[in-house]
């Protein structure tokens, strides 16, 4: 397959973002690439190998950044979101509220946001994101 250049790479983001995720993991598929994940994963995945034709690795998280079922985990400003513990339930909008801001508001930036961190978790990256985010 040929290699797509930047002009080419944004276009077909953009293409893929209206496609819907069943669509994506037959794509996935024809690429032999892992079908798993949320959308924006398999877009991802599948711009990666259209820009370099190589296979990205999944990312694999040790179980000690996973939940544990029949577990609480409360929210506090200097605790972790364990993967699968994070709810968008009121309370967790009104925790973020609190420490992010009155202009906080959940959107799918903010999923794309907070499972970034998850992916390249560096706390003192976290606490310099949350001071700027106050002061904004």
């Amino acid at each position: 397959m040929k290699k797509l250049n930047a002009s080419e790479l944004a276009q077909l983001e953009v293409y893929l973002y209206y496609f819907h995720v069943s669509e994506l993991k037959k794509v996935c598929d024809q690429f032999q690439l892992s079908s798993t994940g949320k959308k924006k994963d398999l877009i991802l995945r599948i711009l990666a190998y259209c820009k370099s034709g190589k296979k990205q690795e999944l990312i694999n998280f040790p179980d000690s950044s996973r939940a544990r079922k029949g577990e609480k985990y409360p929210l506090q400003p200097k605790t972790h979101i364990l993967i699968g513990a994070y709810k968008n339930d009121l309370a967790t909008r009104m925790f973020f509220k609190e420490l992010i801001g009155d202009h906080f508001h959940f959107t799918a930036f903010g999923i794309d946001w907070i499972n970034e961190r998850w992916a390249n978790f560096q706390y003192s990256h976290w606490c310099r994101q949350r001071h700027v985010l106050r002061c904004c």
